[in-house]
């Protein structure tokens, strides 16, 4: 019901909903999915959406395996990711991982979720 609802509420308010679609903003090809865990019957269509757009920028909210990152992110890629609580930034053969997620109200976590993030890419 609510991913169902998720596109034209996000419409109405001028957000683009990315889950299995793609959208260009500024000449950067963004495509987005959940990535469902593995053995979760919505992660095939999450893995059929983010190899068939050709991304820039990848954004999911599980994270991708190493292997199937390097596979779909080219080089000079980034991709932004949740689930995990924290913030992590990293660079691997010229592709970039983002975390940033926030967490809950008085979670600790070891690397805190940077509030006021700017990504700045490439």
């Amino acid at each position: 019901m609510l991913a169902s609802a998720a596109g034209p509420i996000a419409e109405h308010y001028g957000v683009t909903w990315l889950e299995n679609t793609a959208a260009e903003v500024g000449g950067v090809r963004f495509v987005g999915a959940t990535l469902w865990e593995h053995g979760d019957p919505r992660h095939e269509p999450s893995i059929a959406a983010l190899q068939a757009f050709g991304a820039d920028v990848i954004v999911t909210h599980f994270p991708p395996t190493p292997a199937f990152a390097f596979r779909v992110l080219p080089e000079g890629g980034l991709w932004i990711w949740g689930h995990h609580h924290g913030h992590g930034d990293t660079t691997v053969a010229d592709r970039r991982w983002l975390r940033n997620a926030l967490g809950y109200p008085d979670e600790e976590v070891a690397w805190p979720a940077v509030p006021d993030l700017v990504i700045e890419w490439p």
